[in-house]
């Protein structure tokens, strides 16, 4: 039998790795907390409980860590994030404002983390003056960058185009060379369909972007246009510099190539390059317990290229039934919508990846894939 401090450590070290060893982890909190142990057991005993889905008793380990620490900041904000998953926003943001009034009191040094969990609560209630000025107040009172990236965002989700150019204008004077700026005029040229303009942008401030993300523009702006074959040329190019770095995955370059040379009618190409993905694919899942999710996400698009629909269907299923990855906190995976989407075009079933394409979209505002795949399959679903 160990000691409540030996039982933490133990747990905290089963933390390291979520993914894999979340049970393990909670196990040992819990026989800590039995003990007596320190009060951070309640913190991560929470957010065990909170990875796993089990609401009802993260809520309980994060009230109890409040009520003994009334001050702290992480009870209140991660339990903004199980109230939003239990579908109470009202209550998800009053503990939201609670972290903050928590860090305005310890005089934080940065409290931003707080106002952003506020300001994406806000958006979800469709109070989005509300959350610009959450965001507006984080960047009076602290250094926050990225504050002007939300900003855009939220006007985006709001579909209030014309103040999102105008913010743009105004963060461009301040920086006209800033990256993120920059992806946001390319952005904000998408929402509003206008792929050529995007395009044209693009390449007359391509010098203030990374090579990275000018090789995904590339391909991103062909597949815009519906140029399918340019958009091979620009994804051999791009997988071409990814696999000069070795050890870098190349499976999601594999499988839109592959979708890529489906697109013009190559099928042999195309289930070339599946088999490619599916190969490196299958080994990390084999290899690796981190980014499961993000890997099984990804056989979703091959399974529907090499037509195994029964397959696909059945990974699906799995996907939806697994806990969330650390970095989708309110238990919905981006990758999974995108991927299923694009497998159900892949299919033939257009309603159903435009529903896919329509909700992904108002989750996920500026996530580029679901911005051309509504326009795409729009004209296809009126067809």
């Amino acid at each position: 039998s160990h000691s409540a401090e030996v039982e933490y450590s133990l747990g905290y070290i089963e933390y390291q790795n979520l993914e894999k060893n979340a049970d393990k982890a909670l196990d040992y909190f819990l026989k800590s907390i039995e003990k007596g142990g320190r009060i951070s057991n309640h913190f991560y005993a929470g957010m065990c409980l909170m990875y796993m889905f089990r609401l009802d008793e993260a809520e309980k380990q994060f009230l109890t860590l409040k009520e003994k620490e009334p001050d702290e900041l992480d009870a209140p904000f991660r339990l903004s994030f199980v109230y939003a998953m239990k579908g109470d926003l009202e209550k998800a943001l009053q503990e939201a404002d609670e972290a903050i009034v928590n860090a305005e009191k310890q005089s934080a040094k940065n409290a931003t983390q707080y106002y952003s969990r506020k300001s994406v609560i806000l958006r979800k209630l469709k109070r989005y003056d509300e959350a610009i000025n959450t965001i507006r107040t984080a960047m009076e009172k602290y250094d926050y960058p990225r504050g002007n990236r939300l900003i855009f965002q939220i006007y985006a989700q709001a579909n209030q185009f014309d103040k999102a150019e105008e913010h743009l204008k105004k963060w461009a004077k301040q920086n006209r060379s800033d990256e993120e700026m920059n992806n946001c005029q390319i952005l904000l040229k998408m929402y509003r369909n206008d792929f050529r303009g995007a395009s044209l942008y693009y390449h007359l401030h391509s010098g203030f972007l990374e090579q990275d993300r000018m090789l995904e523009l590339d391909q991103i702006l062909s597949e815009a246009k519906e140029d399918y074959k340019s958009q091979v040329r620009q994804t051999e190019r791009w997988l071409k510099a990814r696999r000069e770095r070795n050890g870098v995955d190349q499976s999601r370059l594999e499988g839109t190539l592959s979708q890529a040379y489906w697109r013009i009618g190559d099928k042999e190409n195309a289930r070339l390059y599946a088999l490619e993905a599916l190969k490196e694919i299958d080994e990390r899942l084999a290899d690796f317990e981190t980014d499961k999710l993000m890997f099984m996400a990804r056989k979703i698009r091959i399974l529907a290229i090499l037509g195994k629909k029964q397959e696909m269907e059945e990974l699906i299923e799995q996907c939806q039934e697994m806990p969330f990855c650390q970095f989708c906190p309110e238990h919905h995976c981006k990758d999974i919508d995108i991927f299923t989407m694009e497998a159900y075009e892949i299919l033939g079933n257009h309603q159903k990846a435009y529903e896919i394409a329509c909700s992904g979209h108002e989750i996920h505002p500026d996530e580029e894939d679901f911005i051309i795949a509504r326009n795409r399959l729009e004209k296809k679903v009126k067809k």
